[in-house]
């Protein structure tokens, strides 16, 4: 095992982004339930993940750069649809509808989050990230 290896900053952040996306599916369930609705998110699995790559393990880094790679997918199909539509963009957080925002706002939330998603895709690509994950 890795332990006495330290985790880089940059996998620090990227394993507490699971750990948020854990919290906010959590919330996106429980809301649901409590609306008497049925939500499965894959999300929580944010829950084992960072603490899976903060030992080093590289089943865990594979099931997150799956879900890196799900985003670098879903938010280019999301931009082409927000851009072919001529109508406000519902805006909705955790399966909490809050409104809806001008197609503007939802390429530019869209676009930071890609663009974040392909610096989590490098930081768990990196040579010195591949190192601390090889047994």
């Amino acid at each position: 095992m890795n332990h006495s290896k330290q985790a880089p900053v940059a996998l620090k952040i990227v394993a507490a982004v699971f750990i948020l996306n854990g919290i906010l599916a959590v919330v996106e369930v429980w809301t649901a339930w409590n609306q008497h609705k049925l939500s499965i998110s894959f999300g929580v699995l944010g829950f084992l993940i960072a603490p899976g790559l903060m030992r080093f393990r590289p089943g865990w880094r594979t099931a997150a750069l799956v879900f890196t790679w799900i985003g670098l997918i879903v938010d280019p199909v999301f931009m082409l649809t927000v851009l072919d539509s001529v109508h406000p963009v519902p805006f909705t957080i955790s399966g909490l509808n809050l409104g809806f925002v001008p197609q503007q706002v939802a390429l530019g939330a869209a676009a930071c989050h890609f663009a974040f998603v392909i610096w989590q895709y490098r930081v768990l690509t990196r040579p010195d990230i591949l190192d601390l994950f090889e047994a």
